[in-house]
């Protein structure tokens, strides 16, 4: 790996600190966040790969939700990622669990309440922990947990190998949007670090998968509903195939002419899935969901991006009724006087 600027690497205290108490592991699970991202999977499997040569031990990663959006499932083939499900977890075997790229939230646990994680590594805003935690090691500097993970490995002079560079490189850019952040150079070091050992006819088929009509069918329907208000616009998608779906859509009316704020929301499963997207850094994505969902769900985000999810919802019509409030609450938010029949349809013969 070529060298980079010191403030990529991690202290040797640090890594100590992480070495001793796995060292005192029996058995150990990396947990990623609900329906996890490239960033989060890359970040995991580079935790496990630290682990396997650090301390000689086998870790499993395990994640709640579903690999739903085509990227991340390609990801997972191209690269033959093993991830199992948290409903698959028998978690007696485990002594030592490891939270990536998200910390314990409240109401939003993915593990049994009387088990507490043990390590605890993330970029996103620091979160009040409601019990002590062994090790924690959140850096808001980052502008994606696969560039922290990259730098652990880098720290303790591990080469990666051609796989996980692939699924780290992939990780950093999708997680800063192409380094269109504001603060991303250390992202960039870590990238560039990883660049030389990339495979990069990979990357590309993990980047632009094959797209089926039914997905094509339901992005269609999304536009149909989408309304622009000003420089925002939201839409309600309705039951979604998958919950990644609200995601890549909103990814895509952010890209409008004119617009800075997209918010899309789809039902799955008993629970509302959001998804915020921003073109600019003057807001935080992730303070302006979680103002907005409050206290009906779990939210979280950073930057230009966030998502949230309200659970227990027995109907789409009330899916789409909790959809609606909560979108208007969104336009009010930017836009306190904007007449609430004023929107302009994204979609239009005019």
């Amino acid at each position: 790996m070529m060298t980079v600027k010191n403030r990529l690497l991690h202290s040797a205290t640090q890594l100590d600190q992480l070495k001793t108490l796995l060292e005192e592991s029996k058995k150990i699970l990396i947990i990623t966040h609900g329906n996890p991202d490239p960033d989060a999977i890359a970040a995991a499997f580079a935790l496990k790969y630290l682990i396997s040569h650090l301390v000689k031990k086998k870790a499993r990663v395990a994640y709640p939700g579903i690999i739903g959006r085509k990227e991340n499932r390609a990801m997972v083939k191209e690269l033959s990622l093993k991830m199992i499900p948290v409903a698959e977890v028998i978690w007696r075997d485990y002594d030592t669990l490891a939270l990536v790229d998200h910390q314990p939230r409240r109401r939003f646990y993915t593990w049994p309440k009387n088990r507490w994680p043990n390590i605890v590594i993330d970029h996103h805003p620091r979160r009040p922990l409601e019990k002590p935690t062994e090790f924690v090691d959140v850096r808001t500097e980052f502008g994606a947990n696969s560039s922290m993970l990259t730098s652990y490995l880098m720290t303790a002079g591990l080469r990666v190998p051609r796989w996980l560079s692939t699924a780290l490189a992939y990780g950093i850019r999708t997680d800063t949007h192409e380094f269109s952040h504001v603060k991303t150079d250390v992202d960039k070091q870590a990238y560039m670090a990883l660049f030389e050992n990339v495979d990069h006819s990979k990357l590309f088929r993990i980047a632009h998968p094959l797209t089926d009509c039914q997905y094509l069918s339901h992005f269609w329907q999304a536009l149909g509903a989408a309304r622009i208000w000003q420089d925002a616009v939201e839409s309600y998608a309705g039951d979604v195939l998958v919950p990644d779906n609200t995601a890549e859509i909103a990814d895509n009316l952010v890209q409008l002419q004119g617009i800075k704020y997209a918010l899309v929301s789809g039902f799955y499963q008993n629970t509302l899935y959001m998804s915020l997207r921003f073109r600019n850094a003057r807001r935080d994505a992730g303070a302006v969901i979680r103002r907005i969902v409050g206290r009906k769900g779990s939210a979280g985000g950073h930057g230009f991006m966030a998502g949230a999810q309200i659970r227990d919802i027995e109907t789409s019509e009330k899916a789409k009724s909790t959809a609606s409030n909560l979108h208007e609450k969104f336009i009010r938010l930017l836009h306190p006087n904007q007449n609430m029949n004023q929107a302009k349809k994204v979609l239009s013969r005019n």
